[in-house]
């Protein structure tokens, strides 16, 4: 789902590592919802 477009942000990178224990799911859920209304229709 991320492609070659994908790059992280601050704000995204600042997410995963505030100290809240998450899963790679949650990581690429979170993602997805932050870059849903910049991502290209299908």
């Amino acid at each position: 789902m991320c492609g070659a477009d994908f790059r992280f942000d601050r704000a995204f990178m600042a997410w995963i590592g505030d100290g809240a224990a998450k899963s790679l799911g949650e990581v690429a859920d979170e993602r997805r919802r932050r870059h849903a209304d910049t991502s290209p229709s299908a």
